[in-house]
């Protein structure tokens, strides 16, 4: 007998923003905003990282460069705000 894997509230919270970001075209905002936060966190961000936030390899590789120059740009506005 399988055991099926419980979502917790923020595995949910991540699907539907994932979702949403796929039918609204805006996967490289929404993977950027994690990029940051994951690098916040943890001090980098991996594509393995990224797959386990739910993005496909497909999605890594073709959003992944676009979403890394966005991820540098919300850093450094970051920074300049905080200083």
């Amino acid at each position: 007998m399988q055991t099926k894997r419980r979502l917790y509230p923020t595995d949910e919270i991540r699907l539907s923003a994932l979702d949403k970001a796929r039918s609204t075209a805006t996967i490289p905002k929404l993977m950027a905003a994690e990029m940051v936060d994951h690098v916040a966190m943890s001090g980098s961000c991996s594509e393995a990282d990224l797959r386990r936030y739910g993005f496909s390899d497909t999605e890594i590789q073709t959003f992944g460069p676009t979403a890394r120059q966005e991820a540098e740009r919300m850093s450094t506005r970051e920074h300049s705000l905080a200083a």
